[in-house]
């Protein structure tokens, strides 16, 4: 996870011209307008390339960050049969790093956003707060530390609850379900997770859950940086201090330009790219090269370095846990010197939990361990040895192995109430 994004600026750094047709990548940067241009394109542009409806809906947190999410109403497969009455709605969120666009990289055949509208399903795509549709406040700019200062905490919290206040009482003739089905992936689990044990009262408003690589526990993980670092700055220190309440990463056209660049389909080299795929993790072994560059243009989406500080705090303490300010804030905030952990036997949903065997950043180890402290829950592996953290959105047999058998489960709920 981390460690890739290091390498993506390395690699920028000492790529030789050999390795890529030099003269190929000068012809683009030559006429950087053309490429300007899809990183100025949102989700509900390549929604509607793709042939499929797309609105854009504006959303007010409790503390001021104003959010842009998006909702495919209907598909064009489904309009040539007979439309579903009533729409069962559908939230997905997206993993650390990622926006809205991450779930649509896989094009309309096998991107579950696409898949879900065709088997009749409202779906709505959210994005969190300091990334690409989510860089707006009503007191703050991006400009200003504050705006920065939360991690995946305030997104569970409070984005996670306006947004899905919002896409409930958002009701159309075809669509007055009061109740959704989530779909998350990582970060977006994690997200998850904090708003259902701490904010109980939305677990009414869920159907069932649906958790893909889930970020909980990370005492077994691989992710080489997260491991490296931890120990560092995975708990209130002066070093952890000095790198919090700012963006991580900050997003840059130019960046994503020589990426998606030196990414383009006759020039790959799987030495230059696959440690620019960053979000996805491992190999580009099975991965849909042509989603990955798509990724490229906009990824990464922006985030807090307080989010980054979270997980270390989750891998050093080996405890889920809420943030670690030091013993005197800790004890303002929480009345006690460390942070309270998160009350997951609280959490009394559906959950399904789908994780992949080859997952370096989210061990299987660590799945069990969140299984076992949540009473209603099914875990599904995923049928092949080596599936890793980002085969769950780019891989070329995610439809197969994942996104067809959830939406199947979707399927029997509906069915049966």
């Amino acid at each position: 996870m981390l460690i890739n994004l290091i390498r993506v600026y390395l690699v920028c750094v000492v790529a030789r011209a050999e390795v890529i047709r030099i003269s190929k990548i000068w012809e683009y940067l030559q006429k950087p307008g053309e490429h300007l241009h899809v990183n100025r394109r949102t989700t509900a542009h390549r929604i509607l390339d793709l042939g499929y409806p797309c609105e854009e809906h504006e959303v007010h947190t409790e503390d001021g960050y104003i959010l842009t999410i998006f909702r495919i109403t209907n598909s064009p497969i489904e309009l040539e049969s007979s439309p579903r009455a009533n729409k069962p709605k559908v939230f997905l969120q997206h993993p650390l790093f990622g926006t809205s666009d991450t779930w649509i990289l896989n094009g309309p055949q096998h991107s579950l956003p696409f898949l879900l509208a065709d088997r009749g399903y409202d779906v709505w795509l959210g994005n969190s707060r300091g990334n690409l549709y989510g860089r707006k406040h009503r007191n703050l700019t991006i400009h200003d530390t504050d705006f920065w200062r939360f991690s995946w905490h305030e997104i569970g919290y409070y984005d996670m609850a306006s947004m899905l206040d919002y896409v409930i009482k958002n009701e159309t003739i075809n669509s007055k379900q009061r109740s959704l089905h989530f779909i998350g992936h990582s970060q977006g689990t994690t997200a998850s997770m904090v708003l259902l044990s701490l904010r109980t009262e939305y677990q009414q408003l869920l159907r069932i859950v649906h958790l893909m690589a889930p970020a909980v526990y990370l005492d077994n993980t691989e992710d080489r940086l997260l491991q490296a670092l931890s120990s560092y700055l995975g708990y209130h220190n002066l070093l952890s201090q000095q790198f919090s309440h700012q963006e991580f990463i900050p997003h840059n056209e130019l960046f994503n330009i020589l990426l998606y660049t030196a990414c383009q389909q006759d020039l790959i080299w799987q030495g230059f790219c696959s440690p620019m795929a960053f979000m996805m993790e491992g190999s580009l072994r099975n991965k849909n090269l042509t989603a990955l560059q798509i990724c490229l243009e906009t990824h990464p989406g922006g985030v807090s370095t307080n989010q980054l500080l979270h997980f270390m705090q989750v891998k050093h303490s080996s405890k889920f846990r809420q943030f670690d300010f030091g013993s005197h804030e800790n004890r303002l905030r929480y009345n006690q010197r460390h942070p309270p952990e998160y009350p997951l036997e609280m959490i009394d949903v559906p959950l399904h939990i789908w994780y992949g065997e080859g997952d370096r950043t989210v061990n299987p180890i660590d799945i069990r361990r969140l299984a076992a402290t949540i009473s209603d829950v099914q875990l599904h592996r995923v049928p092949d040895r080596n599936w890793s953290h980002g085969d769950f959105i780019i891989s070329r047999n995610v439809r197969e192995y994942v996104y067809e058998p959830l939406i199947d489960i979707l399927d029997e709920y509906e069915a049966n109430t």
